[in-house]
């Protein structure tokens, strides 16, 4: 951060997860890894799972993007551990939903869908945090605009919301709780058809 100051950041993270037939499409990208010869590539093959992992070397985020097969589910994500925790939890780790902030927010929301979306209160004030510290660290901006954007960036408002969205007969419906308004949400999601959205 300007200034020296470390900023400890819960790490992001996106997984995408698709119920398969067989292993036909990680067996070609497979193939296709040891074709180009990947430098670096993390081979598992443990006990049902077959992962691949390519690490990049980005300094401030851990990055290793990483693509799997287990029990019926190929899987991509942004990093290998965050297969490993979805995978643990599957076989009965708790994981969010046991946490009293995620039960908050899962009230009323559909317990299916086709994803999911969970921004931690945690996250959203870390992001608050890096925002500051960046206006604080902008000599060019006048005062009083500086000023203004620092009253909107208070730790107090942080966002945080958890979401589903599901293809309906009706269009794409995505159902949400957070503590947001429903205008600020739709503005940034102007890709969603039909949005509901209940307040905590």
């Amino acid at each position: 951060m300007p200034g020296q100051e470390a900023l400890e950041v819960p790490e992001p993270g996106v997984m995408l997860v698709v119920k398969v037939k067989s292993d036909v499409i990680f067996d070609r990208v497979d193939q296709l890894l040891q074709k180009m010869q990947q430098a670096g590539m993390v081979s598992v093959n443990k006990g049902g799972l077959k992962m691949r992992t390519m690490p990049v070397p980005i300094p401030i985020l851990p990055l290793r993007p990483s693509i799997a097969s287990s029990s019926g589910y190929l899987m991509l994500a942004t990093t290998d551990s965050l297969i490993q925790e979805a995978l643990a939890v599957k076989g009965g780790k708790p994981g969010l939903k046991s946490t009293d902030a995620f039960k908050k927010l899962a009230v009323d929301i559909p317990t299916t869908g086709n994803q999911f979306c969970y921004l931690s209160q945690r996250f959203g004030k870390a992001i608050v945090r890096i925002q500051q510290k960046s206006l604080e660290a902008n000599k060019g901006m006048p005062e009083q605009m500086k000023g203004m954007l620092q009253s909107l960036m208070s730790p107090d408002k942080a966002a945080f919301a958890y979401a589903v969205g599901g293809n309906t007969d009706e269009g794409w419906v995505t159902v949400a709780n957070g503590n947001q308004s429903s205008a600020n949400i739709v503005a940034a999601s102007a890709v969603v058809p039909c949005f509901i959205w209940r307040e905590k």
